[in-house]
């Protein structure tokens, strides 16, 4: 029994010191840092692991050394790196090649070098940085992350890439909590239907919404569409809606400017609200009111409320006001002639310095330089009234060519005696030259009424003729001479055989007080409003 006991007691004492030389020779091993171990500190949670770990003292701070396969772990995330040192006094980290922070959310961040304050929780992370969290990807060299507010700051440029939109500056932040990445300076988007420029950029990778501020453009893919805007905007990259402020969008043959401008990209469908401007390039005519609408897939422009057009003709500039216009594009003629289309609904009135007028409707085709008129025409041409059902002008290098009345053309003008001379007729032509009227052709059921004076304004008598056809010739604004052909018919009266009711043709009807004024007209236009300050990006209108 006792020789028994013995042989437990010796095998017991072998056992415990075969784990004393194995415990010696594992610290042993520890010391050299030949594999990993562990570390622990009292005050913060820390794991340290390394192909080689030592204590050393660098500027009289104690620290590790941390050479190989390192490994730090930390509360929420991890440090990997080729080498690394742990001060133990300052809580800071140095961490050189191949640096990656994995946090416990799944974001990563890759850098050559980091500088890590465990006291601030701050990461400063240098070198070819790479940050990647869901479906976003952010790259630069100079990157500051907080690492329990998960706000990141890079000063030196950096690119953010998010789906198929990628975002550059010079500097700016990003907060992972909140999704969203402020951009600063030269800042740039671009995707595969447009490139954005501005001057700072806030965008959130959850909404898909860029908001951005000061001078900015963004030009489509094909070049062909330019916005710009120098108070800036909000765009969602999802839907593609965006509003500007104080901007304009320009095509190739428009210019549309606003207070405020909606954008659907997705319909095409631009909307202007706020001293809007259509400015149509190719024929020379601005179109400006309140409110406006571009409907790039049909080519339909619409402007209304204080509608106002502008058309620069040769030395002289057309105004003309109406409730709505509407331009329409079309392809170009064979010749390649602009074939615009422009219409104007419901009180429509025009003003030129020598030349006036007013109708219900008007139409201006591009193709032909024609401005059509209808519903009850009236114009005034310096001392002339002319009327007819329906009017159409001519234009001939921007000035006025030819003006056709159809349909109980009539022409009117007072003397000097307070007398009204007539003419009317199936239909008329006028003649301008010089943009003035030289002359006028009046074709069938031709009648007249003209009172002649003398030199010093005296009343001579009354023409009353008819016939097929009349000719009249101006100088200096005034009737020069008329001409009657085929066989006219007609009497002449001395003023004591004047009678009233033969003064007036049966169609005459004088409304010069209906004429319009340069200020009635153009005082129409924009810029009558003083609401839209109050306008705010993200109100709908």
């Amino acid at each position: 029994m006792n020789q028994h006991v013995g042989k437990q007691q010796l095998a017991m004492k072998c056992s415990e010191g075969m784990w004393r030389i194995w415990s010696w020779k594992c610290l042993l091993l520890l010391l050299l840092g030949v594999y990993t171990v562990a570390y622990a500190q009292e005050k913060m949670e820390v794991s340290l692991r390394a192909e080689h770990l030592e204590s050393d003292v660098i500027n009289d701070e104690p620290c590790k050394k941390l050479v190989g396969k390192v490994v730090i772990g930390l509360e929420k995330f991890t440090i990997q790196a080729d080498n690394a040192i742990y001060y133990d006094k300052r809580k800071l980290i140095e961490a050189q090649g191949h640096v990656k922070i994995i946090h416990e959310d799944g974001s990563v961040i890759v850098a050559d070098q980091l500088l890590y304050e465990e006291e601030h929780q701050l990461a400063k992370l240098r070198g070819h940085v790479v940050y990647q969290s869901d479906t976003t990807t952010f790259y630069t060299d100079h990157f500051d992350y907080d690492m329990e507010t998960k706000q990141g700051y890079f000063v030196q440029g950096g690119k953010l890439i998010e789906g198929n939109n990628v975002l550059t500056s010079e500097s700016g932040q990003y907060n992972n909590l909140d999704k969203a990445a402020t951009f600063d300076q030269k800042v740039e988007l671009v995707n595969q239907d447009y490139t954005l420029q501005c001057d700072t950029l806030h965008y959130n990778t959850v909404t898909k919404i860029a908001q951005f501020g000061g001078l900015t453009k963004i030009t489509s893919k094909d070049g062909k569409h330019t916005l710009t805007t120098h108070e800036g905007g909000e765009y969602n990259t999802s839907s593609q809606q965006s509003t500007f402020a104080q901007s304009k969008i320009e095509t190739a043959a428009y210019t549309l400017h606003g207070d405020l401008l909606r954008l659907d990209k997705t319909e095409e469908i631009y909307t202007a609200i706020g001293h809007v401007k259509l400015v149509s390039k190719e024929d020379d005519v601005i179109i400006s009111g309140d409110y406006g609408q571009y409907q790039k897939k049909k080519g339909i422009a619409k402007v209304y409320g204080n509608a106002l057009m502008t058309k620069i003709l040769e030395e002289d500039t057309l105004y003309l006001s109406a409730d709505t216009f509407v331009a329409t594009e079309k392809e170009p003629t064979k010749d390649g002639t602009d074939n615009t289309t422009v219409r104007a609904y419901h009180n429509v009135k025009l003003y030129k310095k020598d030349f006036q007028g007013k109708a219900d409707t008007m139409v201006y085709q591009g193709a032909d330089s024609t401005i059509y008129f209808y519903g009850d025409p009236i114009f005034w041409s310096n001392a002339s009234q002319l009327t007819a059902d329906s009017v159409h002008i001519l234009l001939q290098d921007k000035s006025f060519h030819e003006m056709h009345m159809n349909t109980r053309a009539f022409v009117a003008s007072e003397d000097v005696t307070g007398h009204y001379n007539q003419l009317q007729g199936r239909s008329m032509v006028a003649f301008f030259k010089e943009n003035k009227m030289d002359s006028i052709e009046i074709d069938g059921n031709a009648e007249s009424i003209y009172f002649v004076v003398d030199d010093t304004g005296q009343l001579k008598g009354m023409n009353h003729l008819r016939c097929s056809q009349i000719r009249i010739d101006m100088e200096e604004d005034a009737i020069a001479g008329i001409t009657f052909r085929r066989k006219p018919i007609g009497a002449f009266y001395p003023p004591h055989a004047i009678v009233e009711e033969a003064k007036e043709l049966e169609n005459f009807n004088w409304r010069i007080t209906e004429q319009p004024t340069r200020q009635e007209v153009v005082e129409h236009g924009y810029g009558t409003r003083k609401v839209y300050k109050k306008f705010k990006l993200n109100q709908k209108h």
